[in-house]
This record gives C-alpha cells, structure tokens and sequence, in this order.
C-alpha cells in the first residue's frame, strides 16, 4: 500500500493471490466545506474459478453500495 498524504490518496496494487489489479482512494476537495471520495478499483477476478466468482462479485456490489449509501448520507 502506498500512501500520498499530501493528495490525500492511498493506492493499493493487488499482485498476489486469486484477485489482482489496483484500487485507489482519494479525497478530492471541492470547495470548503465540500468534499469527495473516489473510489477506483481495477480488478481481475479471472483468477477465481467460476463457482465462487459470484461471491467476490457480490462482495464488491456490497461494498459499492456501502459507499453510495455513505455518500447519500453526507449530502
């Protein structure tokens, strides 16, 4: 993981295991009292076989849900 305080921005690269790519989070400041979260995944799931794809694939739904839910109740 790396961590760039200064853009408020932690990148992650995923090189071991079934699931490779990256996923990014970054704080993004738009005004002062304004603020945004991107949240960027570059993900791979062909290294898991296709009877447990559908579990990552709806983990990661979960998650993006979350995230929609969390930005709706900031707003």
């Amino acid at each position: 993981m790396i961590v760039y305080p200064d853009r408020m921005k932690i990148q992650r690269k995923l090189t071991e295991g079934l699931v490779a790519g990256s996923m990014i989070l970054e704080l993004e400041t738009l005004s002062a009292n304004k603020s945004r979260l991107n949240a960027i995944w570059e993900i791979d799931l062909s290294g898991i076989p296709i009877i447990g794809r559908g579990l990552a694939e709806n983990g990661i739904k979960q998650t993006k849900d979350s995230l929609h839910r969390i930005a709706q109740a900031a707003e």
